[in-house]
């Protein structure tokens, strides 16, 4: 690190949910349960697979996919 250098930064926050999802499909997994805050940098494909939804403390923020259910949990 050199304090005269600017670092440079790559993403910015955002989760890339589909990876996750794609993988998930590639293993035939029978379901997926996925929690997160929906900060999303990207737009899933829907698996065709039941899928949930876990919103943590996002504000009621909708998931970044439109399939699957939801239910929110805020932890106080």
């Amino acid at each position: 690190f050199n304090k005269k250098t600017v670092p440079k930064f790559k993403g910015r926050g955002g989760t890339a949910y589909g990876p996750a999802i794609d993988k998930a499909k590639e293993l035939e997994i029978d379901a997926i349960i996925y929690v997160g805050d929906f900060d999303s940098c990207d737009t899933p494909n829907d698996p065709n697979i039941p899928f949930l939804w876990v919103g943590i403390d996002s504000r009621g923020q909708k998931p970044p996919g439109n399939f699957g259910k939801t239910i929110y949990v805020n932890w106080g």
